[in-house]
């Protein structure tokens, strides 16, 4: 039964944060650090945004390799390829769902997607399942170089930020605001989220 709690939990999560994706790549206005390498990638070679997920994923998880030597990190690799499998399909339903051919709708899809992205996050990290390869390589740098978190992930989104302008040439603001405003809300919601999550997962029932 936790097993099966955990997968629920995990699955919503991941499938909010997916959610929040899509709308701010919807928006143009701007994304994640790495969602940014993925849409530029995508635009470059003229493949699915998922395709390019899931290839730049498997480079990030050779790195973390190299980092680490722990084979453990291309578990990371399942989570990839689930976000890689529906980011595609979410693209496509909210484009056909929400069309963003004016300021203020593109204004609602980016403010609404970085609060799902956070409320995704803050759910899909309480199953503790393997991390997707963005948080995979926060963990490899932190754990290569003595660094904290916080550091490492800013480490990881400063080279994705580098990575987009060399791609694309040019990157959105928003992109910046993503960056500076994710981390702090992930913090704030999963403090809320974790003891109820915890108490549904590991609860046991009467009978």
């Amino acid at each position: 039964m936790i097993y099966i709690k955990r997968t629920a939990i995990y699955l919503i999560g991941f499938n909010l944060l997916i959610v929040g994706i899509s709308f701010l790549i919807t928006s143009t206005y701007g994304q994640s650090a790495w969602d940014g390498v993925y849409v530029a990638f995508s635009k470059k070679a003229q493949i699915p945004v998922g395709l390019a997920t899931i290839l730049t994923a498997s480079l990030i998880l050779v790195v973390c390799y190299l980092l680490t030597n722990d084979w453990h990190v291309f578990l990371s690799l399942i989570t990839s390829l689930i976000q890689s499998l529906l980011i595609d399909f979410y693209l496509t339903l909210v484009k056909n769902s929400w069309p963003s051919e004016t300021p203020i709708v593109r204004i609602i899809l980016f403010i609404t997607g970085i609060v799902l992205m956070s409320i995704g996050i803050s759910i899909y990290i309480q199953a503790k399942y393997p991390t997707n390869h963005v948080d995979c390589l926060m963990l490899s740098l932190a754990r290569r170089f003595s660094l904290n978190l916080r550091t490492s992930k800013f480490v990881g989104d400063s080279i994705a930020i580098v990575l987009t302008l060399f791609i694309a040439r040019q990157i959105a603001l928003g992109t910046f605001i993503v960056l500076f405003s994710l981390s702090p809300l992930v913090q704030l919601i999963s403090d809320r989220l974790a003891k109820p999550i915890n108490q549904f997962i590991y609860s046991r029932q009467l009978i």
